[in-house]
């Protein structure tokens, strides 16, 4: 059976479900690209803010993520099926036309190929869909079994994403006639998000492998005024910030984590495994991961810090139409770098409003071990040419962000964000326009959104987002702004 008849099926069978017997749901609080903060089962739920989500009970597990500590209808024995299906209408003044294996459909932020006026309906606008299964069943008195699995899926083709196969359609097309496309982490196979299981020592935190956030990502989804969204957020748009460098990296195969709280007090611990691994990673791993993760709470404040180091970081692109004439057109390209992050983030609740604000650190450099082509990446593509020299210079990347949340009644809440990114001039001659990748530059960011909570399952949202891009940043950009609109809605199980 093919992914898009799985996932319908597996789409109708779920609203058949939810919808039975009248009666109504108990809503997760859901999680995308980048996951929400671990918390440790001794910690003390933190206020809840508005989100512009239904709110979610305390977490019980000290995974990534909150799950319900009772019987819902969509609960058994500790096991809950769960997902989030956001769909909407978008326009945007220099955009791509619609690409359905890709996220949202389109091209949110400002982009090389971006030059075209689009309307359409879109895909993914808040929130990423996903459909899948959490568990928490006990082993003992001091121990549990956790696992989620949460393939991310695409409700208007009813495909898994797959951004991989949407830079795959677009090699060697001029940039004029592309659809839209870039790279990520989901490459449209069924294990495209989380797949991870492990678990939960009573009063020491929990333990966990397989296919995971990675640390940063969990801050990022902590601390991102716009969480998750690919429509209103430029850092979770482009994960590079929670993907250490690479946003291929905002998950992570064959990755071991450790997560505790102790009182007010926050540990994380990740390491990434390299190597073949058929069930866990059937794509070869030929890098590593590394992270460490300090938090701390006091009262109505929260802070993360983080670093990170990985080795052979992949960020793919599309193939030009001379490579084309030699190389598989299923295939892709692909720059290989090491790559160090920090990062520092926080938020205050002042009054009933939430302040923001956060800043990452990345360094690139040339890797220290070489690859050799063709290696296979996430998803099983190929990557079939290979730059490893990109950064004789160091390239210096800043993203620093501030916003704010507020609710204006029960069911509005209003949402408003600013994004920087700055990379310095690592081309060696210190330029400071936009003759090459490697001169400075920076991107500009600016969005608003409100949210409408029409009941526990049904959220209705709209807003904009403005980015601009200028010097070395905008390197054969078509255009160098972009202005979107977007309205949608979400329903939650």
């Amino acid at each position: 059976m093919s992914y898009s008849r799985s996932c319908t099926c597996a789409f109708l069978a779920v609203m058949a479900i939810s919808t039975s017997g009248g009666q109504e749901t108990q809503t997760q609080q859901i999680p995308t690209t980048q996951v929400a903060k671990y918390a440790a089962p001794a910690a003390v739920p933190a206020k809840t803010e508005s989100t512009g989500n239904p709110p979610a009970p305390p977490a019980k597990t000290g995974s990534a993520e909150s799950s319900s500590n009772s019987e819902s209808p969509l609960t058994f024995h500790g096991i809950t099926l769960f997902g989030v299906i956001d769909v909407g209408l978008i326009s945007e003044s220099d955009g791509r036309p619609y690409n359905s294996n890709f996220g949202t459909g389109f091209e949110t932020i400002i982009a090389p190929n971006g030059n075209e006026q689009v309307t359409h309906y879109a895909d993914n606008g808040l929130t990423q869909s996903i459909i899948g299964l959490r568990g928490d069943v006990p082993l003992g008195r001091d121990v549990s079994l956790i696992f989620d699995f949460e393939p991310g899926f695409d409700p208007i083709s009813m495909r898994f994403t797959n951004v991989e196969q949407a830079m795959v359609e677009n090699n060697g097309i001029a940039k004029p006639n592309q659809t839209a496309n870039t790279d990520g982490p989901r490459a449209g196979r069924i294990d495209n998000g989380k797949a991870y299981f492990g678990f939960q020592l009573k009063d020491r935190g929990t333990i966990t492998f397989g296919r995971q956030s990675s640390l940063l990502g969990d801050d990022v989804m902590k601390y991102d005024p716009v969480a998750s969204s690919y429509a209103f957020s430029l850092i979770s748009y482009i994960p590079s910030v929670g993907g250490g460098g690479d946003v291929q990296d905002v998950f992570l195969d064959q990755s071991l984590k450790y997560a505790v709280q102790i009182k007010h007090y926050r540990l994380g611990l990740l390491t990434q495994l390299k190597g073949y691994n058929p069930v866990f990673s059937p794509d070869h791993v030929y890098g590593s991961t590394k992270q460490l993760n300090l938090g701390w709470d006091h009262r109505r404040f929260s802070a993360d810090a983080a670093y990170s180091k990985r080795y052979d970081g992949i960020f793919a692109g599309t193939l030009t139409a001379a490579q084309m004439t030699t190389l598989p057109a299923n295939s892709l390209a692909g720059t290989i770098s090491d790559n160090e992050a920090y990062t520092v983030m926080g938020k205050y609740l002042a009054g009933h409003s939430t302040i923001y604000g956060g800043y990452g650190h990345i360094r690139y450099a040339n890797p220290h071990v070489l690859l050799a082509a063709p290696i296979t990446e996430i998803g099983g593509y190929k990557l079939s040419v290979l730059t490893q020299n990109a950064y004789n210079v160091n390239k210096i990347l800043n993203v620093y962000w501030t916003g704010w949340k507020r609710p204006i009644t029960p069911k509005i809440d209003l949402t408003g964000a600013y994004y920087g990114w700055r990379q310095n001039s690592y081309s060696g001659n210190g330029c400071k326009d936009n003759s090459s990748p490697k001169c400075s530059g920076n991107m500009n960011v600016v969005s608003g959104v409100g949210t409408y909570k029409f009941n526990r399952s049904i959220l209705g949202y709209a807003g904009f987002e403005w980015s601009y891009v200028m010097n070395g940043s905008s390197y054969t950009y078509l255009a160098d702004h972009n202005i979107l609109t977007m309205v949608g809605a979400q329903y939650r199980f």
